[in-house]
């Protein structure tokens, strides 16, 4: 089956009656199915369209549609949906500070292939300052909410105030039934901001 993206899925796991839409085998909640695009790109690259995303627009940490629980928040009071700040799209985003963090869970199962799709910025990171460490965030993956892996991460000099848009493979955890995606902040203050809109 072929996305409109023009990536390619191979649906390994569903019999011929499970078998579901092109639609909606090229594309998933958070993760759309692709093949053949890099790992990462800052630039905006078309994606499979997807029924399950999430762009923040509803206020709130349940909206979006398609995840298996809403978003889990490390620390509530230096992470928020805010209007301010200028969003990728529509008028709101996600913005996280300090070392806070934003987990959510979704399922992959019956799926061969996956990407993670998102727009991110930053705004007011530091180098390194005698025994501070240099303002930055990751972007990781885990099965168990525990062992994560680091798919991507965000170092000083991100920091331009300027969505970018970032695909990354996650072949390895296709076919999973919970696959658990993180934004971490490893920011020093309560001024540094990491920004977050427009997943799938």
């Amino acid at each position: 089956a072929t996305g409109s993206g023009g990536g390619s899925v191979s649906c390994m796991g569903p019999t011929v009656s499970q078998r579901r839409p092109v639609r909606e085998w090229a594309s998933h909640p958070f993760f759309s199915a692709s093949s053949g695009e890099s790992a990462e790109t800052a630039t905006a690259t078309p994606v499979p369209s997807s029924s399950v995303t999430e762009d923040f627009e509803s206020g709130g940490w349940s909206g979006g549609s398609g995840w298996n629980n809403a978003w889990a928040r490390s620390n509530t009071s230096n992470t928020a949906i805010i209007t301010t700040g200028g969003p990728q799209a529509g008028s709101q985003h996600a913005r996280i500070v300090s070392n806070a963090s934003i987990t959510r869970t979704l399922s992959l199962a019956g799926y061969s292939s996956a990407t993670l799709s998102f727009w991110a910025k930053a705004s007011s990171w530091e180098g390194r300052r005698f025994l501070r460490a240099a303002d930055g965030a990751v972007v990781q993956v885990s099965l168990n909410n525990s062992n994560w892996t680091t798919l991507k991460t965000f170092t000083d000099g991100f920091d331009t105030n300027t969505y970018q848009q970032f695909q990354l493979n996650v072949n390895a955890y296709a076919g999973q039934p919970t696959v658990y995606v993180r934004f971490l902040g490893q920011m020093n203050a309560t001024d540094d901001y990491l920004y977050v809109d427009s997943i799938q």
